[in-house]
């Protein structure tokens, strides 16, 4: 029979063809596109009101830790501590803030290092002109004048004062203050950044984003990932075969998927990290979530901007620097040359890309649609 002596000689038979279902669609080419766009506007408006919502109750936050002053006059009583919730203790006039209760006391900075030293005071009512605010060794003190009116109809002006006692961790030498137009008064300032511990020999997993994950797996010939000196949740810029880059390591956790995380970049020189992952089962729903802004002290190219998540939880972030991807980088491959330098071990999964600054919103990546490897 042919089809025994077809098998016999080895000779290749050909397969009937495989029909491809076609679909319909109702909308033409261009409605097809305006539908994925207003998807994608959609998307960044709930982004943007969430982020509003988290920027309110912030707001909230330091209204509630605003600091009086006190009249210059005033007998205190044997409470010291009196039921100021702020007041940790007081000696004398002079008050020791209760850090652990004031969570608007420090603001975070992307060097971790680094954070921000803010006390507010409520001035609203106070003359201007008549508010100084000095150091001295061991205190902030603020005094202000107010006019007011007493019960027999008789205006005076009468002196505040609030003394404030220093914090050890902040750079004494680097105090400002400014005053807003409705009468808030900020003092603020730098921590005093912290000393790194000596170094090691061998390699460190604080110094490596995929530390943790390397350590303890036999030496390998796949060529080592150029972030591997990375500090994780700083970002870094620097030159790398004629191009300016910048690399940012973060350790987000194993329990998110990399369709779960969503880079945002909502200035050229401002992106947000967020992550949601939701677990159902037969006893409990289990949510968790990541949120974590990062100010980047140069402008990078929104349009190149890439990540993915390792299998031990850390997610990496690359792109090129504004204005320094050279004449060999353009919009349409930018992103694969970052995700090749990024991903030299090919394990990284990719996750969500959202460039809210352009107009209209776009998004270059997914972790649906885009592979890292670039195939």
């Amino acid at each position: 029979m042919p089809s025994s002596a077809s098998g016999l000689s080895g000779a290749a038979v050909p397969l009937e063809p495989m029909a491809i279902p076609l679909i319909h669609d109702s909308l033409t080419f261009e409605n097809r596109q305006l539908k994925g766009l207003r998807e994608m506007e959609k998307q960044a408006e709930n982004e943007l009101k969430l982020k509003r919502r988290e920027w309110e109750r912030e707001v909230e936050k330091m209204r509630e830790e605003f600091l009086r002053l006190h009249r210059c006059d005033r007998v205190w009583g044997s409470d010291e501590l009196l039921d100021d919730p702020l007041v940790l203790t007081r000696r004398g006039s002079t008050d020791a803030l209760n850090v652990k209760k004031m969570k608007t006391l420090f603001t975070e900075h992307p060097d971790a290092d680094h954070r921000k030293f803010r006390l507010r005071f409520d001035l609203r009512g106070f003359e201007p002109d008549s508010i100084r605010v000095t150091s001295d060794n061991d205190r902030i003190v603020v005094r202000a004048v107010k006019t007011e009116d007493t019960p027999s109809g008789v205006t005076v002006r009468r002196d505040y004062i609030r003394k404030i006692q220093k914090l050890r961790d902040v750079d004494q030498t680097k105090l400002k203050s400014r005053l807003t137009s409705d009468g808030i008064l900020l003092v603020e300032a730098p921590t005093v950044p912290k000393v790194p511990p000596p170094k090691k020999s061998g390699p460190s997993p604080s110094h490596s984003f995929l530390g943790s994950a390397r350590s303890k797996s036999p030496p390998s010939n796949t060529p080592p990932s150029p972030l591997k000196e990375l500090k994780l949740g700083v970002p870094t810029f620097r030159e790398e075969n004629g191009h300016r880059k910048m690399h940012l390591a973060v350790e987000i956790g194993s329990v998110f998927k990399s369709k779960d995380i969503t880079i945002q970049v909502i200035k050229e020189n401002r992106i947000l990290i967020k992550a949601k992952h939701e677990e159902r089962t037969s006893e409990r729903l289990s949510k968790n979530k990541y949120s974590k802004e990062f100010e980047l002290p140069e402008k990078i190219e929104a349009y190149s901007i890439r990540g993915g998540l390792t299998s031990d939880g850390h997610l990496i972030v690359g792109a090129f620097a504004k204005g320094f991807g050279g004449a060999d980088v353009t919009k349409e491959n930018a992103g694969r040359i970052i995700i090749e330098e990024i991903n030299p071990h090919s394990d990284l999964m990719p996750c969500n890309i959202l460039n809210l600054a352009s107009f209209p919103p776009t998004m270059p990546a997914s972790a649906v649609s885009v592979p890292l490897n670039g195939s």
